[in-house]
């Protein structure tokens, strides 16, 4: 009996750890690296979520993130390299331009259809961006 006890203990605790674990696993916050062109591709299901993207950070002039920095040096060659492989960034603070700018670089925020809502910028590079101030779930 005592080993009896003692399996369908173990049985029990799988059976109710087991579907737990398992829920718990499938809630957690895991955030998969993105490419702005990625983001671009993926920008109605991405709206208001919060991002994680990898690319080259310019803030020399516009304040945005592209692919990478030959992308960003062929946008004169092509108007629409643009918007397809960048996105503007709002909410820069003077920690982020020392710590990711004109630089590869790994950055978290918000991610908006139109980052702007209305506002006029001379540094923005795309309407689609990342708001950095305002990193949301």
């Amino acid at each position: 009996m005592k080993n009896f006890k003692c399996i369908s203990g173990r049985f029990a605790t799988v059976v109710f750890i087991a579907p737990l674990a398992t829920a718990c696993m499938s809630n957690r916050a895991y955030i998969e690296v993105l490419s702005p062109s990625e983001v671009v591709a993926r920008a109605n299901e991405l709206d208001g979520k919060l991002v994680h993207v990898k690319g080259w950070v310019e803030i020399r002039g516009s304040w945005c993130i592209w692919d990478s920095k030959a992308t960003m040096d062929r946008q004169s060659d092509d108007a629409g390299n643009t918007l397809l492989h960048s996105l503007s960034l709002f909410g820069i603070t003077q920690s982020f331009v020392d710590k990711a700018g004109n630089r590869d670089a790994t950055i978290d925020g918000t991610f908006y259809v139109d980052v702007a809502k209305g506002r006029v910028s001379t540094a923005m590079c795309n309407v689609m961006g990342i708001d950095l101030g305002n990193p949301t779930n």
